[in-house]
């Protein structure tokens, strides 16, 4: 690759797509304004915002890298995102924005009239959401040394622009950079699809066409290892503040609930690109080189160089999308949940700096950090669900709960998820945290209607 053209090329759409962003930009009187986009997000950037924010390094990079190994199975990372937005579509997301609240953790406060419970689900979320952060920064990092071109001041250059514009316009920022991101990855790897799809027989695409294709994979699918990358991302929307964000944030609860449905229909409709090629890798290109991703692998072998720095700016957009959400969920959880510690509300301009320095600190935290993407992402998923989702599903339902209740499930699901961390991969796995989570809100009930 052109190292010189790919930086050229990157940074021109960098820049392309923080001025949209910036040129967009409201001014923000309050933190509610700036986290929340004055709460005016309409049907179109709505859904281009929640897209965004899943079509990341675990969705493009993800979702090849399973389908290579299990075939059509690949898809049920990606399933599992899109039937979290059809159960939100069906009245959680409408829920989110009836609550009227700011964050997630914010639930525990208004629901269980505890504003210790709010912190310690805030701090929860934050830890979260900063692991899911530092998981699309080492998917850049890894992306960059494996097309031999990773260089530090390439990276860092990379993630201080996404830090800087999503500190200068906050969510409203955001989502603009989203819709002109979200638009050239829709045109850069639809076109590449469709290109790739006329060079191969017609028999492929009818059922015993993908009838043989998956027998090829029989012998390599572990039900057992499949089912947790399904349930993950399912539990994990209906409770996570990036996505919650976005629903506090909609103009109306009808817009909320049609956001939602939309999104899941892209993610079904878009997920066949990254299995497509998958697949494909796996009968053209045979076995790969360790840690070579089959996507890349592929498009590398069979795309022009032109077209494939467009290609390898497009996972970025993609990786980047869902970094910046992160980055504004995180700073939300700070700005919002601790200001009664300084006894007064965080402005504007101290919601930017926390905004700066929560990056940094990220970006920092991603170069002394050497576990593969999946198993960073996989935690961050994981001590989310396990501590918060038993308590916040009941919250959502329910108000007047008791606080001990609240507790002993966060304190019971944490037990699991620390248990949990010494199982194989199995469904058992996801499942005990949930178990022990729920058996905790029953006792602390129990002990507090004695």
């Amino acid at each position: 690759m052109n190292t010189f053209l790919f930086i050229s090329v990157l940074f021109g759409l960098s820049l392309l797509y923080r001025s949209i962003a910036l040129l967009g930009l409201k001014t923000s009187n309050s933190t509610l304004d700036y986290f929340l986009a004055h709460r005016n997000l309409g049907i179109i950037p709505l859904t281009f915002t929640l897209v965004a924010i899943q079509l990341g390094s675990g969705m493009l990079l993800g979702t090849a890298e399973l389908s290579y190994h299990t075939g059509f199975y690949g898809m049920l990372y990606s399933l599992g995102m899109a039937v979290g937005f059809i159960i939100l579509s069906l009245g959680f997301a409408s829920k989110l924005r009836a609550l009227n609240i700011s964050t997630t953790a914010q639930v525990f406060e208004t629901r269980y009239n505890s504003s210790s419970l709010k912190s310690i689900a805030s701090i929860l979320s934050i830890i979260s959401l900063c692991g899911l952060l530092i998981g699309q920064i080492i998917a850049s990092k890894q992306l960059l040394l494996g097309l031999d071109i990773y260089n530090p001041a390439i990276l860092i250059g990379i993630w201080l622009l996404v830090i800087a514009y999503t500190m200068i316009g906050g969510l409203h920022s955001v989502v603009l950079a989203d819709v002109a991101q979200v638009s050239f990855i829709i045109i850069i790897f639809t076109f590449i699809f469709i290109k790739t799809v006329f060079t191969l027989p017609a028999g492929i695409f009818t059922l015993k066409g993908f009838t043989y294709i998956q027998a090829q994979f029989k012998g390599e699918t572990n039900f057992g290892s499949l089912l947790p990358a399904f349930l993950m991302p399912v539990l994990f929307s209906l409770i996570e503040q990036d996505l919650a964000q976005r629903f506090f944030a909609a103009k109306s609860r009808i817009v909320a609930t049609v956001s939602a449905f939309g999104a899941a229909l892209f993610i079904l409709a878009f997920t066949g690109i990254p299995l497509f090629f998958g697949i494909l890798a796996k009968f053209k290109l045979g076995r790969l080189a360790e840690g070579a991703n089959p996507l890349i692998a592929y498009l590398q072998d069979y795309s022009s160089p032109i077209v494939f720095i467009f290609i390898v700016c497009g996972i970025l957009a993609a990786i980047t999308s869902t970094a910046d959400s992160l980055l504004c969920a995180v700073s939300s959880n700070i700005s919002q949940d601790f200001n009664h510690l300084l006894k007064k509300s965080i402005t504007v301009k101290y919601a930017k700096i926390i905004t700066l320095i929560t990056g940094i600190i990220t970006l920092a935290c991603s170069f002394f950090i050497h576990e593969s993407i999946i198993v960073v992402l996989e935690n961050s998923y994981r001590i989310c669900v396990s501590c918060l989702f038993v308590p916040m599903m009941i919250a959502y339902f329910y108000d007047n709960l008791s606080a001990r209740a609240g507790l002993l499930s966060i304190i019971a699901g944490g037990i699991g998820f620390i248990i949990s961390l010494f199982i194989a991969p199995s469904l058992q796995k996801e499942l005990l945290p949930l178990a022990l989570s729920l058996l905790g809100y029953i006792i602390g009930s129990i002990l507090t209607k004695k």
